[in-house]
């Protein structure tokens, strides 16, 4: 059982690959969760912490009764325009916060209480069995 574990990226765009090898390795410890919807909300917020705060970022994982909760930290001083998603199709940018709301049970950007910038997260429950079938077929 993961009760909940975290790693500190520097602020490059390597951080984004590495962010999901380690929740990848992490999660081998935790079969039941929709591997490939994790990893990729995870890219979804990595990304945007990278270009928008433009600072390290920290990745927790942390397991609850029912859900596993992803959050990604950044201590960007940026002001926050948080929108749940881009209302202007034509935008070139916003999408990712788009997949994260279909594909993740809920999600949310807090602002840091204690130090600068914000923590973006989802969750997700359990996988069903045909969604469990297709882990191994998920790249980092």
């Amino acid at each position: 059982m993961l009760s909940g574990v975290s790693v500190t990226l520097d602020p490059v765009p390597a951080s984004v690959p590495a962010a999901r090898r380690w929740a990848r390795d992490q999660l081998a410890l935790l079969p039941q969760y929709p591997l490939d919807v994790v990893l990729l909300c995870l890219s979804e917020l990595a990304t945007n912490a990278l270009l928008h705060a433009r600072t390290g970022l920290t990745v927790n994982l942390i397991e609850g009764d029912t859900t596993l909760r992803v959050e990604v930290v950044d201590t960007g001083d940026l002001p926050v325009a948080h929108r749940k998603y881009a209302e202007d199709r034509d935008a070139e940018s916003g999408r990712g916060l788009q997949l994260v709301a279909v594909l993740a049970s809920d999600y949310g950007i807090d602002i840091n209480a204690d130090q600068a910038g914000v923590t973006a997260w989802f969750e997700v429950g359990p996988a069903d069995d045909a969604a469990v079938e297709i882990r191994d077929d998920v790249t980092a």
